[in-house]
């Protein structure tokens, strides 16, 4: 969390909107990468049910 109090250009303050979407913008990313991450890394069993998908009739 310290990359987003050092990364604000000059000029703006902290309650400028463009700040706060940046670093609503950068906590939303690492939200979804981290739940991806996290879902790829619990659903083992998808490597089972991946040939299945690919098999099923469209």
């Amino acid at each position: 969390m310290t990359d987003i109090s050092g990364s604000a250009p000059e000029g703006l303050t902290p309650h400028s909107p463009k700040t706060i979407y940046s670093t609503l913008e950068r906590s939303t990313l690492r939200f979804v990468i981290t739940t991806s991450t996290t879902l790829l890394r619990k659903a083992k069993p998808l490597s089972y049910t991946a040939p299945l998908m690919k098999c099923r009739p469209i």
